[in-house]
């Protein structure tokens, strides 16, 4: 039976297939040997592992003293905070203080208690009017040295 066609290959359900024996090539390639491997020397190694583990103990040691740092800066921060609210609420304190002192209530009481003043009445007060150059002079007032030096020029 000649075989036009691959797709009507029958050796497979027959059972009596032929191994097909695949050609070898023409050339061998000769495996390349790798140069052996050096082995590092057990000092080099040594040195190396302390060396990493320096390196790890050194950064956690700073990540240690950073942590360290940020909280002295951050209570030096809070202080600072803390020291601010307490001067503004002084400040508030003082504000008041002042607003009260110079209340025209506290003024008043001041004037008449320690001052000995009394409140301006309607029968005390007189009016009086004053000649065109705007000159007030006050009579029976007594002159002393340098006036009537001033008074000679």
């Amino acid at each position: 039976m000649a075989r036009s066609s691959t797709a009507y290959d029958f050796e497979y359900f027959e059972g009596t297939r032929n191994k097909r024996i695949e050609a070898a090539p023409a050339y061998v390639q000769k495996p390349v040997a790798k140069p052996p491997v050096a082995r590092q020397k057990p000092k080099v190694r040594i040195f190396r592992t302390v060396l990493i583990v320096a390196l790890f103990i050194a950064s956690a040691m700073l990540m240690l003293y950073s942590n360290v740092k940020m909280n002295e800066v951050d209570v030096e921060i809070n202080n600072a905070n803390a020291q601010v609210s307490e001067l503004r609420s002084k400040n508030k304190k003082l504000d008041m203080k002042l607003s009260q002192t110079f209340s025209s209530n506290n003024i008043e009481l001041i004037a008449t208690a320690e001052l000995g003043m009394i409140r301006a009445q309607v029968a005390n007060v007189e009016y009086f009017s004053v000649p065109v150059r705007n000159i007030v002079s006050v009579k029976n007032q007594d002159e002393g040295f340098f006036s009537k030096l001033l008074r000679l020029f």
